[in-house]
């Protein structure tokens, strides 16, 4: 009687110990069910994108251009820190961006002249010529050495050379400051008016 009711209590204790184990093993399952995809949904967060239709650079507010438009080569695109991508037409645009919102960004891409596809801006080979540009910065991009070489090459006649990020740096820079001068001296000529103006109407 003794020994039955031991083998008795044994079947139970095993029923609960494997009611456990699975239970353990479906709690593990839907933790990794349930992380899988907030990582997938981080990586695809941060992956370059594509402009929408009507996008306008973060910039200068002049038109973005798609990838399968001719202009589409010279989009160039930004990760700020909060998650959002912002469009630019240029790459000098790109860099006059964290002046104006006076912010870092955390990753920036500019597109594969041949391809058209995204590369990390700091991974490009930049190449500059008297190639027409949105806003006339006349930098292009490569992915790799082989082909910006061939460009050069290939347009000699644009005065084709290799250049660097400090020199789009240098050229953009200098816009701004001149924006930034203009936009300064337009607001003072619109003061003295305003202020000539006044005295006008109350000599009158």
């Amino acid at each position: 009687m003794k020994k039955l009711a031991i083998l008795f209590l044994s079947a139970i204790l095993m029923i609960f110990i494997s009611a456990c184990g699975d239970k353990e093993a479906t709690n593990k399952e839907t933790d990794k069910a349930t992380d899988t995809p907030k990582v997938e949904k981080t990586a695809h967060e941060n992956d370059p994108q594509e402009p929408h239709d009507q996008e306008k650079c973060a910039f200068c507010n002049m038109k973005v251009y798609a990838r399968d438009d001719e202009m589409g080569e010279f989009t160039t695109q930004a990760l700020t820190k909060d998650g959002k991508h912002l469009f630019f037409d240029d790459s000098g645009c790109l860099l006059n961006g964290p002046r104006k919102a006076n912010e870092q960004y955390e990753k920036t891409w500019v597109r594969d002249a041949n391809t058209k596809d995204w590369i990390e801006s700091d991974k490009a080979i930049i190449v500059k010529s008297d190639t027409m540009t949105p806003m006339k910065y006349g930098y292009s991009f490569f992915s790799t050495q082989e082909s910006a070489d061939k460009f050069i090459n290939d347009n000699k006649d644009k005065n084709a050379v290799i250049a660097t990020w400090d020199d789009v740096e240098k050229v953009s820079n200098e816009r701004y400051q001149m924006k930034m001068q203009n936009m300064k001296q337009h607001n003072t000529n619109h003061e003295s008016e305003s202020m000539h103006h006044d005295s006008e109407t109350q000599h009158n």
